[in-house]
């Protein structure tokens, strides 16, 4: 019943063209034949070309005949009378005959007479106009000026016939390059114009040339040379021009212009950390350091940068020894910053932009100042309860009677606006290497605790570099997962917690085991997979430049099977049971066995995702480790310092059984916590993510990843669940509004301490203000690829960051 009305149309438009036909056509001639009741008649057609008339005679009767035995062809070309041709014994298979006529001209007129004998002689005669042959051409190709790929789209094609005197039917197809993808038959009438649309979808995104032929005409063609017409069509990889995810509305908004005025997600990137040192300087800036995972759109390769700090040359193993006040307000804690160097790499790699470029809508925005956000009204009180705020950093952020900068208040920044425009200026070499450098090394000698002066030389400054290297990686439900590995953690406690809990579920025994999204078994799993993580990372991670980091065995899939047969689906593993693996033989090449320590790391930091239209990705990580560093800024330059090198251990731990993975040491990057995470299927990007929140990162981002790939919500919903968080091997396990129903099965499962009959650390519910100001961990801003539709969507953690914002950048 439903194919009715499209069959319909479909016969209506076959009539259609052989109505054309019919009157193009026309000239045919009726029969003469004998007096008589002939039962022979015939029809003829003469049509003109450069190569000669073709004579096409069509005979029918009780019989058709095979062989002509005498056809005369009378042309009149004047007045002077008849021109008489005879042709014997002309081949006719099925009763239809053609003539080669020479010095035909156009509009003359012929009378044509045929012998045809079975058995009695029948003259049959007939008459036509010499015609121009039909001259077909493709008028054009009408293309969407927006398409996207696996979207259907409509190319509409013109056809002509330029003779004016005969008609035709022919065939037109559509190429994407030399691959035909559509085809219509079409009648075109003489002298007219007909189009014909095709429904088309192209998969590859990129440059396409679309080319229509029109051919197999009928009657044929005089020309068939102009008989194609091409267009060129750009196939957008995506809906949208892209997404930018930031932790601050203004830093995102300059990200989304960058996009907008057709610069990629490296631009935007450099953008959007210059303006995140301005709206956000307590989180992170170029005083600090950074971790990043790229894709590049172009080659599809993955790559991770790690730009953390570095300890001065002049640090030893114990530099921090038994130092009797904290690491933190001290110049020793300064490492020497890398984002910068980060920054340029971006730009110089991957960029089209200039650094100067990058750089000029932050330094208005420090300049002009901007309105206090959510996150430095809170932390400013905060930092200067704790005394850490040197007194350049207090005339940054205090008003004139010594109290807090408030939420929207404007803070204006004229030191760091001069920065921005010396970087602009000479590059980054006026930081590592100019006026800015000599101001940094006096600045980090400062400390509040004899002892604690910075060792950074200008020396040091100079010869800081970036790694570039490929990220981890592990493979779950057809996703690829990437982040960063050492220096920092994060990336490998993340990694290795989805493959144990990859390996638990693919076990056969938890064949049965009930499994769903915010449930009692799903949470115990992630709490006792975290477990597991951290315990390696506290026996296994440092800065693999000076030890060795066996990533390859800890992600393993063997020693992730192992290792995962350790979770019991209705029981906890007691603190006793929780000891870190040997990966050692499942990584190659083979290295001794080291310890590490399990610094603790609270600080604040701050990540943004973008992703532009040509499939390039940036996920990001940046830091100054804690609320405002130091608390040192850099005096008449405006940034604040890091205090990253108080993530070593403070007492060395090498012996001759430990080599003090995270001991100090000149040159050596302090072990992070960041988790910048970038998940592609096949050769796609499906999203990015990551937060801050120091050792709490990796369950935020794990959290996430789950969402996305196990349980299958949409980006947005994701992000905004309500979440578990941890940083400890002992199990002690925060968990957000939302997720209260499943404190009590849990806690009768052994998550809970021994005190209350228990065998690890308790689950709890995250305290709510007024007891916790931040009753939530992270800010996990994302962006994601719907990889069906090939839709852009962002996310941003509104609800626990209340500054953070997302834009998804629509096509111009």
């Amino acid at each position: 019943m439903t194919d009715a009305p499209h069959n319909r149309g479909r016969l209506t438009l076959a009539f259609l063209a052989i109505g054309a036909l019919i009157v193009v056509l026309g000239n045919f001639a009726s029969a003469a034949g004998a007096a008589g009741p002939d039962p022979y008649s015939m029809q003829a057609e003469a049509l003109f070309s450069p190569a000669g008339t073709d004579l096409t005679l069509s005979l029918e009767g009780p019989v058709r005949p095979a062989v002509l035995e005498k056809v005369q062809v009378n042309a009149r070309p004047d007045a002077d009378g008849p021109v008489t041709r005879n042709f014997f014994d002309v081949a006719s298979p099925g009763g239809v005959a053609t003539l080669r006529l020479t010095g035909q001209a156009r509009g003359g007129l012929l009378e044509i007479r045929v012998h045809v004998k079975d058995g009695p002689q029948h003259n049959v005669e007939a008459s036509t106009i010499v015609l121009r042959r039909p001259d077909l051409t493709v008028t054009g190709i009408d293309v969407p000026a927006d398409v996207v790929r696996t979207h259907a789209f409509d190319v509409t094609v013109g056809v002509a016939e330029e003779g004016g005197d005969v008609g035709a039917a022919a065939r037109v197809e559509l190429f994407d390059g030399v691959t035909r993808i559509a085809s219509s038959d079409v009648a075109v009438g003489a002298g007219g114009t007909t189009e014909t649309s095709f429904r088309v979808v192209l998969a590859a995104p990129g440059d396409h040339t679309l080319q229509a032929v029109v051919s197999d005409s009928k009657p044929a063609e005089w020309d068939v040379k102009p008989n194609a017409r091409e267009s060129k069509v750009y196939v957008n990889r995506y809906a949208e021009n892209g997404v930018v995810s930031t932790d601050h509305s203004l830093a995102t908004e300059i990200g989304a212009a960058v996009l907008r005025h057709g610069g990629n997600a490296f631009d935007a990137a450099a953008a959007v950390q210059f303006a995140l040192n301005v709206v956000q300087p307590h989180f992170s800036g170029i005083g600090g350091g950074s971790n990043i995972v790229v894709r590049d759109g172009e080659t599809g390769e993955v790559f991770s940068i790690d730009a953390r700090e570095t300890a001065p040359a002049a640090t030893t193993a114990n530099t921090y020894k038994a130092f009797p006040a904290p690491v933190r307000p001290n110049g020793f804690a300064v490492g020497v910053p890398g984002t910068l160097r980060a920054v340029q790499y971006l730009l110089d790699r991957w960029g089209t932009i200039t650094l100067a470029d990058a750089i000029e809508p932050s330094l208005t925005l420090a300049e002009d100042g901007f309105a206090v956000g959510d996150h430095l009204a809170l932390e400013i009180p905060r930092a200067l309860q704790l005394g850490i705020l040197q007194p350049e950093t207090q005339q940054i952020f205090l008003k004139a009677d010594g109290s807090s900068l408030s939420k929207g208040d404007l803070l204006e920044q004229p030191d760091l606006a001069k920065t921005f425009r010396l970087i602009a200026r000479d590059g980054v070499a006026a930081f590592y290497d100019g006026e800015i450098a000599q101001a940094i090394v006096e600045a980090q000698r400062r400390a509040r605790t004899p002892g604690g002066e910075g060792k950074m030389t200008l020396a040091d400054l100079h010869g800081y570099t970036i790694d570039v290297k490929r990220p981890l990686s592990l493979p779950y439900k057809g996703y690829d997962v990437y982040s960063a590995g050492p220096s920092t953690d994060g990336g490998l406690v993340v990694l290795e917690a989805l493959g144990l809990m990859r390996e638990f579920l693919a076990d056969p025994r938890n064949a049965a085991y009930p499994w769903g999204f915010a449930t009692r078994n799903s949470l115990h799993v992630f709490i006792e997979a975290m477990r597991l993580a951290l315990a390696d990372r506290d026996f296994w991670v440092g800065d693999d430049r000076y030890t060795n980091v066996p990533t390859r065995g800890l992600l393993n899939r063997d020693y992730l099977r192992a290792r995962s047969s350790q979770i019991n689906g209705e029981t906890v593993m007691c603190l006793s049971a929780v000891k870190p693996g040997n990966p050692l033989p499942h990584d190659q090449p083979p290295a001794e066995a080291v310890a590490d320590g399990d610094p603790e790391a609270t600080g604040h930091t701050t990540h943004f995702s973008i992703i532009d239209r040509w499939g390039n990705a940036v996920v990001m990580t940046s830091t100054v480790r804690d609320a405002f560093g130091t608390g040192i800024t850099v005096p008449g330059y405006g940034f604040v310092l890091n205090d990253s090198l108080g993530l070593f251990n403070p007492t060395p731990r090498a012996s001759a059984s430990d080599p003090g993975a995270n001991d100090a040491a000149g040159g050596k990057r302090p072990m992070g916590n960041v988790a910048p995470t970038l998940i592609l299927r096949g050769d796609e990007p499906f999203a990015g993510t990551g937060t801050f929140g120091s050792g709490f990162i990796p369950s935020a981002v794990l959290n996430v990843v789950l969402n996305l790939i196990e349980y299958d919500l949409p980006l947005q919903q994701a992000v905004d669940a309500p979440r578990l968080w941890t940083q400890v091997a002992t199990g002690a396990t925060q968990l957000n509004l939302g997720f209260d129903q499943l404190i009590t099965p849990l806690r009768a499962m052994g998550h809970v301490s021994a005190q209350f009959g228990g065998c690890a650390e308790n689950v709890n519910r995250t305290p709510l203000p007024p007891r916790n100001p931040q009753p939530n961990v992270g800010s996990v801003g994302s962006f994601g690829v719907d990889l069906d539709t090939f839709e852009l969507a962002g996310g941003a953690d509104v609800s626990r960051f209340p500054d953070a914002s997302t834009v998804v950048v629509e096509r111009n």
